[in-house]
């Protein structure tokens, strides 16, 4: 600061000054306290310009006409289920559609603005401001907007508002990711493991009024459920030998049994039971039959029946077997499906394919 005070106008005279050192330019501005003086009045002169230029920068001229819109996400059936092996950090579970809200704000802004979002709980996480806390110490969100690809930063760090008229109607979406470890030991439970209803983030922007909100992002009760099993194999295909249409002689005659399993990768800890189902049954939920695909090309007067691991009792549709506790590493559920006559008559020739769903459940 001292040595640029005693430069005068040429270069040749600048190079001078620096090639006689610190001393000459210390000696002249003690020789000269007025000279000094009047170097800090500009000094601080120039501060305050700067001072106004950043101020009329952050509190633009915005006014707005109504209430902030609100947009609430939900995940399909309230529920997603994790990996029973683990998760990464970085994994995206879940991104919503984009949801656009019933009623939103229109802002009228002669200038730029500081905006973003102020999550319901707490700062950004780590060096990410896109990426923001939840309540659970290993789950975080992104808004999205106005597309998945561009999240909303954190406020006031967003990109500014427009000048002009600014309507708050496009679309967001929520994305979460998985920023910690996710806690084992919970498996088939949703102990712990709930981000509660209501309102998890929202987007606020600096006004002549003060800041205020111009959307509130809600969620849904979403419950997140490590299961204590998953499917080894998915789907499970049972391939039936072919017997001759000839065999079938009446209703409720079978034949052809083919044994299976319901191959399933397991933790220990919990006691399981399988549900069968399926859309397409045929008489009774206990005779365990479904029905054949109909259309050209397909047998007529025959389905599908499946036994338990006896190979003699049918299982009911919609009610649970119990399978016993689980077992760390490979668990193998065995059933067996046969053909099944369901009407008297002949049995037209052709191809049978059926399907059930397995529904896990444990206590």
């Amino acid at each position: 600061m001292t040595d640029r005070a005693t430069v005068s106008t040429s270069p040749l005279q600048r190079t001078s000054c620096r090639a006689v050192g610190q001393q000459t330019a210390t000696a002249a501005a003690q020789t000269h306290p007025r000279h000094r003086t009047g170097y800090g009045q500009w000094a601080v002169l120039l501060l305050a310009m700067l001072s106004l230029a950043l101020s009329g920068r952050a509190h633009a001229n915005c006014t707005n006409t109504n209430s902030p819109g609100t947009v609430t996400f939900t995940p399909p059936g309230g529920q997603i289920t994790l990996s029973s092996t683990g998760t990464a950090i970085g994994t995206i579970l879940w991104t919503s559609t984009q949801a656009t809200p019933a009623s939103y704000p229109t802002l009228t802004c002669t200038g730029t603005t500081n905006n973003g979002v102020v999550s319901s709980y707490g700062a950004p996480v780590g060096s990410d401001d896109t990426l923001f806390p939840t309540n659970l110490t290993w789950l975080s969100f992104r808004i999205l907007h106005p597309d998945t690809t561009s999240p909303l930063s954190a406020y006031p760090n967003n990109a500014s508002v427009p000048t002009g008229s600014v309507a708050f109607s496009v679309a967001s979406a929520l994305q979460l990711v998985v920023t910690g470890i996710i806690p084992q030991g919970q498996q088939g439970t949703t102990q712990q493991m709930t981000i509660p209803a209501g309102q998890l983030a929202q987007w606020n922007v600096d006004m002549t009024s003060g800041t205020n909100p111009v959307e509130i992002f809600k969620i849904s009760n979403i419950k997140f459920v490590i299961p204590t099993c998953t499917a080894a194999v998915d789907p499970t295909v049972v391939t039936l030998s072919a017997v001759s249409a000839t065999v079938f002689t009446g209703a409720g005659k079978t034949a052809g049994q083919q044994p299976f399993q319901v191959q399933l990768n397991c933790i220990s800890g919990a006691n399981l039971s399988i549900t069968l189902s399926t859309t397409s049954g045929f008489g009774a939920k206990t005779l365990g039959v479904i029905s054949n695909t109909t259309g050209t090309g397909y047998a007529t007067r025959v389905g599908i029946q499946i036994l338990k691991q006896d190979g003699i009792t049918p299982v009911t549709f919609d009610t649970a077997i119990s399978e016993g506790a689980t077992q760390n590493g490979t668990m193998n559920l065995p059933f067996f499906a046969q053909y099944y006559q369901t009407s008297n008559g002949t049995v037209a020739v052709g191809q049978v394919s059926a399907t059930a769903t397995y529904t896990l459940t444990y206590n």
